[in-house]
């Protein structure tokens, strides 16, 4: 016997804004999450993809985040930036 529930429009409009945001909220995580699928980030690449400034990426390569470089231009590793995520995370 399946179960009915009746709503008003106000109970409506609340259940439909909950469940999107819901949705939208789980659909920027995912983004968020693949962001991090790149093999390998310039400065200003790892920059865009966290949603930080490329000042803060220097302050994390200080804090201990490994960076490589070739000529002048640093690179970051996934592996490196998902390590030091680890690293600090409670």
């Amino acid at each position: 016997m399946p179960l009915e529930v009746t709503l008003s429009d106000q109970q409506d409009q609340a259940l439909r804004g909950y469940l999107a945001n819901l949705v939208r909220d789980e659909i920027d995580r995912v983004r968020d999450d693949e962001k991090l699928n790149m093999l390998v980030y310039t400065r200003k690449n790892l920059a865009k993809a966290c949603g930080i400034s490329p000042a803060t990426v220097d302050k994390w390569q200080k804090m201990g985040l490994k960076v490589s470089y070739v000529g002048n231009t640093p690179y970051y590793t996934a592996d490196a930036v998902k390590s030091f995520f680890r690293e600090r995370t409670v």
